[in-house]
């Protein structure tokens, strides 16, 4: 079992992700924003942060470095939409970050998954 932050502006992914991260097992924390997720990763140390990368508040990359300057050790996947924005640059420097995967949306359940057990390896 893993404690698991997953960050989203979208209650429906968010409630996703916990309903499909529980069932398998894991601790699982919401957050509706980068402000929510900052105060969570403040709090409390996370095995992986799962996290949208464009966000109206704070957006995924500055969510990253907040986690990663707390806890050099987390891991991170971030999942993406692309939508009106241009993705590629936030794609790129996520990867720059050390995010070990990034999944697109619309994303089904196994992907996210098999996301989650390939970077916690097993955890």
């Amino acid at each position: 079992m893993a404690t698991i932050l997953a960050v989203d502006d979208e209650q429906s992914i968010r409630d996703i992700l916990k309903m499909a991260l529980e069932d398998e097992g894991h601790e699982v924390t919401l957050a509706d924003g980068g402000r929510q997720a900052q105060d969570c990763i403040s709090k409390k140390s996370y095995n992986l942060i799962i996290t949208d990368l464009i966000m109206p508040d704070i957006d995924g990359i500055a969510i990253i470095k907040f986690a990663l300057k707390k806890n050099p050790n987390t891991r991170m996947i971030t999942i993406t939409g692309g939508g009106k924005t241009d993705t590629e640059h936030y794609v790129k420097l996520a990867a720059e970050l050390g995010v070990r995967k990034i999944v697109h949306k619309p994303f089904d359940l196994d992907q996210i998954i098999d996301a989650v057990n390939d970077v916690l390896g097993g955890q």
